[in-house]
Formats: C-alpha cells, structure tokens, sequence
C-alpha cells in the first residue's frame, strides 16, 4: 500500500500503471509508505515482467529474402577544412593574411560504399561504418541471439580482394540475420534499409527501374529521396515526352496483376523497393501507364506533332520488335516512326487490358483479334473505344456504409461513376438480395434480374466527395432529383496477397475524382 498523504490514507496501486504510482508518490509529498507483500517463486515467474526485461522473441520463425551485395564502389566524400584565427606573431602577419582571405578548402575523401539490393533492385548504398552501427544496434535489441560473424575492422587501406571479401562477408551476414523474421521485419533493419544518415556525394543516387506499357523496363538515375514528381520527369526526360504527352501519363504502383495504384506526386517511389519485394511485374513495381479518360483527348494524341518525342526503346508483343534510340537526335525522316510508336504503346496497353478482362469486347471480340494480328493500330484503338471498360479505373472489392451486407466495386470512368454489388469476398451479385441504401426505393434505379447489380451515378449528380484520413475511406455526397443530399462512404484499405496494407487506395479514387471533372472542364473549353 502507498500512503499519498501524512494523514495515512492508503491507496491500493493493484492494476495502476507507473504514471499513477508516480503521482501518488508525488502527492506523499514528504512522507512515503510502501508495503511489499511476498510471493511464491511459482507465482512470481507467471508475473509480467518490467520493460527493462529482454523480449521474448521467437527466433524459430524464418524466412527467405532475396537480399545481396553484388558490387561495391568507390566514392569522394566532400569536407571542408577550416582555418581557425588566432593571434600569430609580426612575422606571420602577411601569411595569416592570407590565410583568412581562403578560410576554408574543399577535400575530397575517398570512401567505399557497398550496394545493398533486394530482389534485383538497389535499396541503398552503404558505408562499412553504417554496416558496424547497425550490428550494434541488432545486438542490444536482440541480445540473445546467437549472431553471425560480422567482418572485422582493418585499420589500414584495403586491396580491392580485400574489399570484396569483406563484400561477401557483409552480404552473408544481411542474408541471415534478415532470414529471422523478427529481425528482418525490425524498425533497425527497415530504417537501415530505407534511409541514410550519410552526405557525401554519390551515395544517395539510386537506379529506379519502371515498366513502360510494351513491357519493356528503362532505368533512370535519382536521389534516394526523390518524389513522384522528380523520378517522374527524369522518366519523362529520359524516353523523351514533350509537356503535353507528359501530361497524360503517370507513374503508378503495380498492386498485383488486376489493379495498379497511380502515385501520389508527394510520395516516395524508393520506399515501394523496400515495402514490395516482391511485385507483379519482375524486377520492378513500378509502371508507366496512361493517365486519361476522355476519349476525345486520347484522339487528338494520336495525331499531335509534340508526341513526335515519345519514344519507348521497344514496342509490340508480337511480331516483329521495334527499336528506336532516344540518344539519336531527331530528323525529319522519323516523324511518321514515332508516331507510329506512340500509337503502339497505347495499343500495347490496350491488348493487355483485354486480356486482363478490364476491357469487355463481347461481339466484337473476333473483329478485334483480327486487327490485333494484322497490327493495325489506329483501326484497333478506335473500335476498342467504344467497347464498355475502355479507359475506366476499377477499384477492388471493398466495404461500402450504404450497404448492410456485402461489398461494393467501385468503377469511374468519364461516362460515371459506378457501383457493382458483390459479396465479401468479391463475387458480383446478380440479384438483389442486398440493394444499396442509396438506391432503395428509387424507381429511376431498377436492378435486372439477369444482369449484375450495377448503380450509375451521373457526374452532374455529385455535388462533394472528400476523404477521411482517420477512417481510410472515400466520401461523396449526390443528390438526384428532388431528393436531399446524400453521403456515401466508401471504406477502401484491403489487403494484396495477404500482406500488403494498401492503405492510400481511397487517395487515388479522390485523385480520380478530380482528373474526371478536370477533363469534363476540358470538353466545355
């Protein structure tokens, strides 16, 4: 018992949490009573330890991840020396002087990094030391675990065999220490993974490699921190788009093989390599992809002189593969062949989108494979618009408040914004059973028995759409015909291969949203 004040009033601190002990010691002011009750050493081993207890981690639990060092290299450190004033005698006046008139000089000194990389991507570059400070860390987090050897300090230059020696030592040791999933999975491996404490020049420059619409990869140079935006017009400058190709096209996050998520432009695309070692596309999730809903834009593209500086290295699936160079300046003799590549990169998304099922051809299906093995382009495109699905984004299956039962696919296109009704595991519905709250009782809105559960929202009908950051949901507000307004909330966060939280999906339907009433502005101009 605690005695909180000199009139003994004791308190029971049974159950209480160190703040309340803390505060209760406090208001003792002078005067403090502990009684201390003894109990069996049985009892006392099934008690709850202090925080200062070394965790109880399960080092059974391994997994395999593909992490290497395949190279190293060698960089120049920028420092600068500086001159500190102090008093010298008459003789030195002149040389002092002078010194003060250059106070400082630029050094270069050489260090080595190694190239840390996870599944054939570059996570990051580090420094011998950086290595030495993480084994540290891991050891007093994980005290009990019985570590591999970590390459010894040497205090002299090394050879280059020595260097790739210790290369292979640092590789063996990232390999099996990240092989235990509580170690792997730790804030010290991840923050090592992700991030650098280090400034000198070279080290923080990564390759980012991208997945262009013909499936082809291209690698472009930034800083580790970049955003969206900067790898975005690296990209744009190394395949060559001019401002208003550059325009229509975005750099997206390959989810899994039926959906990609467009990037935020304040997000960082090299925290994707750390978060997805795995992904859909080999070696690389992230993706090049059109960024466009109007027809009538897309149209005009084709045809526009400022594509003629698009250019992907290779287009086509089939048939045989066009190469053009972008190191190659441009002449008047190739306008027609980058046209002609612009066009095919669109038609290479477009077979992919069919064949995925995004894109429903129906009766035109056999018209369609017969334009796509004769490789005519433009003919394809055109007839391929204006069957449902084309240039539509569809969200996966998630949980919507208008809805007692089931889930909702949500899809946006420049026509609408529809709803499908699906079960919870994302079976679309075909009856009724479980209607929308938003469409109940509304006679405009009636559900075919033979056909799915669909609801069109018109986009004249929606007045306010927001997100919720707290709840991760999307919300929009409609109103149809003479009745009140109406808040929707679409709940969006799921899971990707049973891992991966994609927890800004309801970010990218609002982006959605804008890009679609941004183009219907384009229309009215």
């Amino acid at each position: 018992m605690i005695s909180s004040s000199p009139s003994s009033n004791g308190v029971s601190v049974e159950g209480a949490t160190h703040k309340q002990v803390v505060d209760l010691i406090r208001a003792g002011e002078k005067e403090l009573v502990l009684a201390v009750l003894s109990v069996p050493a049985q009892e006392a081993d099934g008690l709850e330890g202090g925080d200062d207890l070394q965790p109880n981690y399960d080092y059974s639990d391994k997994q395999a991840v593909p992490i290497s060092i395949p190279t190293y290299k060698h960089v120049e450190q920028h420092s600068e020396r500086f001159v500190v004033s102090a008093a010298s005698p008459p003789s030195c006046s002149g040389r002092q002087k002078k010194r003060e008139e250059n106070p400082k000089r630029s050094l270069l000194w050489p260090v080595q990094v190694y190239n840390v990389y996870m599944s054939g991507r570059q996570l990051c570059s580090k420094r011998y030391r950086e290595f030495a400070i993480l084994h540290q860390n891991l050891k007093r987090e994980f005290s009990n675990f019985n570590f591999p050897k970590f390459p010894g300090k040497w205090p002299f230059s090394l050879s280059e065999q020595q260097l790739d020696a210790r290369r292979r030592g640092l590789e063996e040791y990232l390999e099996r220490v990240c092989s235990v999933r509580v170690i792997g999975e730790s804030d010290i491996i991840q923050e090592f993974l992700s991030e650098s404490d280090e400034n000198y020049n070279g080290v923080t420059d990564i390759e980012l490699r991208i997945a262009l619409p013909d499936k082809t990869t291209i690698s472009v140079r930034v800083r580790k921190n970049s955003t969206t935006d900067q790898v975005y017009q690296a990209l744009v400058m190394k395949v060559g788009m001019d401002s208003i190709m550059a325009s229509y096209f975005a750099l997206f996050e390959v989810i899994n093989h039926s959906f990609v998520r467009k990037l935020a432009p304040n997000e960082f695309p090299h925290k994707l390599y750390v978060q997805n070692y795995t992904s859909a596309v080999p070696g690389t999730c992230l993706a090049l992809r059109k960024w466009l809903f109007s027809l009538q834009e897309e149209e005009l593209l084709r045809d526009n002189p400022l594509a003629l500086h698009y250019c992907f290295h290779q287009v086509g699936r089939t048939g045989s593969p066009r190469h053009v160079s972008p190191d190659l300046p441009l002449t008047h003799g190739k306008e027609r062949d980058f046209l002609l590549i612009h066009r095919a990169s669109a038609f290479v998304q477009a077979l992919e989108d069919v064949k995925k099922g995004f894109i429903k051809t129906e009766d035109k299906s056999y018209q369609l494979q017969k334009l796509a093995e004769q490789r005519k382009m433009a003919t394809y495109l055109s007839l391929l618009r204006t069957c449902e699905g084309y240039n539509e984004v569809m969200f996966p299956h998630c949980s919507c408040d208008s809805r007692r039962k089931g889930h909702v696919v949500t899809a946006i296109s420049i026509h609408h914004f529809k709803l499908h009704a699906c079960t919870e595991d994302g079976t679309l519905e075909v009856r009724a059973e479980n209607p929308c709250y938003c469409c109940q009782g509304n006679p405009a809105l009636p559900f075919p028995r033979e056909q799915n559960q669909v609801i069109a929202f018109d986009w004249g009908e929606m007045k306010r759409w927001d997100t919720d950051e707290e709840g991760m949901a999307f919300c929009f507000e409609y109103v149809r015909g003479e009745k009140k307004p109406r808040w929707v909330k679409i709940f969006t966060p799921y899971r990707s291969n049973g891992s991966f939280l994609c927890s800004s999906q309801f970010n990218y339907m609002h982006e959605c949203f804008e890009r679609v009433f941004c183009e219907l502005k384009w229309r009215k101009q």
